[in-house]
């Protein structure tokens, strides 16, 4: 696998497998997510779970936000990978990114179980009864 691209660190802080088909994706705190930045992302997840179905945990960072077109594109993109989506679970810090969760999940919510948290025990609990 390739390493993550500089641009793909400007966003994630860290993305690592919990389990075997867990994985968890933190983004860095304060950032804007734009079109670059969402590719750059996807296309790493993609290199990093190499084709692999997976539950997905998203801890949004503090602060953290995303630029309307990026957010268009991330649903098309997701909706693309809906075949390797088991469940995505998505932790949220404020209530700017709770109303962007909400929309997001609207759009994905007949692709794959998707679910927002405050709390992230309590997505992990979630996730891990995802089949």
């Amino acid at each position: 696998m390739e390493p993550m691209s500089p641009l793909a660190a400007v966003y994630i802080k860290s993305f690592r497998f919990i389990d075997d088909n867990t994985f968890e994706l933190v983004f860095n705190d304060a950032t804007v997510m734009d079109i670059d930045g969402i590719e750059a992302i996807h296309k790493y997840i993609s290199q990093f779970t190499e084709g692999k179905r997976v539950k997905r945990l998203v801890i949004s960072g503090r602060g953290a936000e995303i630029k309307a077109r990026a957010r268009q594109l991330g649903e098309k993109l997701s909706e693309d990978a809906r075949d390797y989506i088991i469940a995505e679970a998505v932790v949220v810090h404020s209530l700017t990114q709770k109303m962007v969760a909400n929309f997001y999940f609207k759009y994905l919510k007949d692709l794959y179980p998707t679910k927002f948290f405050t709390d992230e025990t309590k997505a992990r609990e979630w996730l891990a009864a995802q089949h």
